[in-house]
């Protein structure tokens, strides 16, 4: 609204201004794309005010994005020239940010000394603005961290610990690295409380965000997914250790393997749960007693007037705010409460309305089922296997996300490309040791398997994997000539989809075969002259081929300057009329419009 009254007023500083700070809420939703667009059109206008210290500020800005997209060399020449402009106009604050900047890029290319030198000096910098001491930098505390200096991090977080007026992002931040620092030396239950904190802001930060895609992986230093993974993973050791369950982790299981596999499934297929249950609300139509309905209302007016009063409370200084946070988090506990009391007595109300994981032990699995859920950390890789009732085993595999990723890119490379006799048997059943050999134990060969991946694994088909090779790989033995399987987004979003009843739809087929790609297609070429008759394809049908371009762009390997766009061609698919066609007799249905679409 800011930026269309500064528009109309045509103030070019204020509309940059603004530009920028549009840019930056959409940088911390996780919106690249928008983020860009907003800070490229600042940088824009403050080149054309020639205003260097607004150029430096959308430089650094720009910088940011690339540095969350991976692009490091790219964000690397906008933070340099954004430092260059700095020291020309000697202001301390600004070079500390970008040289902070420049070492948080070093620090995700494992650069971890040049990355510590750019933090220290960014540091000085500071402390020459005087009047405001100097805490610490997060960036040096995840250099320590990275180096297993785990000691030095909590030091200098102990000097870092949040004021009462620090903003909930800083809060996130802290709590995960202190979870962090925490699990170094082996503090697990320390540990994986600090994450649970860092992990409830962020769940109260994401019910108030409406565009939720990408909401996870935005943040500081490498997005808020890492308080969730440093808290399944902690809670993860603590049940193979065989300790207790704590008192702020029983709602969400019974048990410390249940709480794991619980905050495994927070950050799996969240976006798409919300859609579903937002959806499934307008044919669903479920109801609570009245006295229960009371209560919740009570507890969501209670939590809604505490959110209208916070700017208030906040102007009224640090004991009033105190009592309206702790205020607001016994509410937030008691409406926890209710939702997992609704799960079980409700559970169909529960999971459209307050559409979170659910618990594993109440998985509307059947007897022949047997879920393998995947959780992949920063070097190990968890395996839940769930059945009807909740987990029955946690198998830990040592093996690092970078050697997973690895191995799984080698072995689609000859699927992806169609070079099918580069297929690597090796690697093949690699992956099934790593991946499902110590499960398959446990499974009978008559129980169905239901896969839910994480992170890379959701490209692997694990039918592929192989139990047993051959010098021939065509007659080696692979899972899928053993195993049934099947895969689901999360396992709540396969929970969703059992409480809810099947939609029914009046005809058992629809079909689509033979679509037309090009213009020049005979077929279209015929229709747009309002004939009527069906048009064979000419003989050279790979005339009539789709052509575009990827919608993500690569680096060129010799010019990192140089953008290249990946062409893409989609054949005409005849043999799918045929195919069609064969499946609408076996319905014994006539493949015409709008439920089989032949030649369209």
């Amino acid at each position: 609204e800011a930026l269309k009254i500064f528009r109309e007023l045509k103030i070019p500083r204020y509309i940059a201004t603004n530009l920028n700070n549009i840019g930056k809420v959409c940088d911390s939703l996780g919106q690249y794309d928008k983020a860009l667009s907003y800070y490229e059109e600042a940088l824009k206008v403050d080149r054309e005010l020639n205003a260097p210290q607004g150029i430096a500020t959308s430089l650094n800005n720009i910088g940011t994005v690339y540095k969350s997209l991976g692009q490091y060399d790219k964000a690397l020449s906008y933070y340099e020239e954004a430092l260059r402009i700095c020291r020309e106009l000697n202001i301390p604050r600004d070079i500390a940010t970008s040289l902070s900047n420049i070492g948080f890029v070093y620090l995700f290319q494992k650069r971890y000394k040049d990355a510590e030198n750019k933090f220290i000096e960014s540091k000085k910098e500071r402390e020459k603005t005087g009047g405001i001491e100097w805490k610490g930098e997060p960036g040096l505390v995840d250099v320590y961290l990275a180096t297993d200096r785990y000691e030095e991090a909590l030091k200098l977080l102990e000097k870092m610990g949040p004021e009462w007026n620090a903003h909930d992002p800083y809060r996130i931040q802290f709590h995960t690295q202190n979870g962090l620092a925490l699990k170094g030396i082996g503090l697990l239950k320390e540990a994986s409380q600090e994450f649970l904190k860092a992990v409830s802001i962020s769940e109260g930060m994401r019910q108030k965000v409406k565009e939720k895609a990408g909401f996870f992986g935005a943040g500081y230093g490498g997005g808020r997914i890492r308080s969730y993974r440093g808290l399944f993973v902690t809670l993860s050791e603590r049940a193979i250790k065989g300790e207790k369950i704590d008192d702020e982790f029983i709602l969400y299981g019974k048990d410390l393997v249940s709480n794991a596999f619980y905050f495994s499934e927070a950050t799996k297929a969240r976006a798409l749960l919300e859609a579903m249950a937002e959806s499934a609300k307008r044919y669903a139509r479920t109801e609570l007693p009245s006295e229960i309905r009371e209560k919740e209302e009570d507890i969501l007016n209670q939590l809604s007037a505490i959110e209208n009063r916070w700017d208030e409370t906040y102007k009224k200084g640090e004991t009033a705010f105190k009592e309206l946070l702790e205020r607001k988090e016994k509410l937030k506990k008691e409406l926890d409460t209710f939702i997992s009391k609704t799960r079980k007595e409700y559970p169909i109300y529960a999971a459209l309305h307050y559409p979170k994981p659910i618990p594993p032990e109440e998985l509307p699995l059947k007897d022949d089922e047997v879920l393998l859920e995947y959780a992949i950390g920063d070097n190990t890789i968890y395996l839940f296997i769930v059945r009807k009732g909740g987990v029955k085993n946690l198998i830990k595999i040592p093996t690092s996300r970078e050697t997973l990723e690895e191995k799984v890119m080698a072995f689609m490379e000859p699927l992806n490309t169609g070079q099918y006799h580069k297929f690597s048997v090796k690697i093949a059943k690699e992956l099934y040791d790593i991946l499902l050999s110590e499960a398959v134990k446990e499974i009978k060969e008559t129980e169905k398997i239901i896969i839910v991946p994480d992170g890379i694994l959701g490209l692997l088909p694990f039918e592929a994997l192989m139990i047993k090779p051959e010098e021939d790989y065509k007659d080696s033995l692979y899972v899928g000539d053993r195993c049934s399987i099947t895969y689901a987004q999360s396992a709540t979003t396969l929970a969703l989809t059992r409480m809810l009843k099947p939609s029914q739809t009046e005809k058992p087929l629809f079909a689509l075969g033979n679509p037309i790609y090009n213009k020049e297609d005979p077929r279209y070429v015929a229709y747009k002259q309002g004939k009527t008759e069906q048009t064979l394809f000419a003989m050279d049908s790979e005339r009539y081929v789709y052509r575009g371009i990827t919608i993500i762009p690569k680096q060129d390997k010799t010019d990192k300057e140089k953008i290249n766009w990946e062409e893409v061609v989609y054949s005409p698919l005849p043999e799918t009329e045929d195919e069609v066609r064969a499946i609408a007799k076996t319905f014994n249905l006539e493949p015409k419009p709008p439920d089989v679409l032949l030649n369209i």
